[in-house]
């Protein structure tokens, strides 16, 4: 296993403090995003989304909605 640098212990903070932001429904898209609007970090989206599976977080799926189809008559 690999020793963790500096930086990546940084990114983990902020992911964190973004994700939990957000109530957990952003992922590692958006939080890329975030990461480089907000607190100006240039971090590649595949290292986004290694931290957060290594932090155990997955942004919630969307409810599909149901179409009701009703009989008339």
């Amino acid at each position: 296993m690999k020793k963790e640098n500096k930086t990546e212990t940084e990114l983990k903070d902020y992911i964190t403090i973004i994700f939990h932001e957000h109530d957990k429904n952003y992922g590692y898209r958006k939080i890329h995003a975030v990461l480089e609007d907000k607190y100006n970090l240039i971090v590649g989206e595949k290292v986004v989304r290694r931290l957060m599976h290594e932090l155990g977080f997955k942004s919630q799926a969307r409810k599909k909605n149901k179409k009701s189809v009703s009989k008339i008559g």
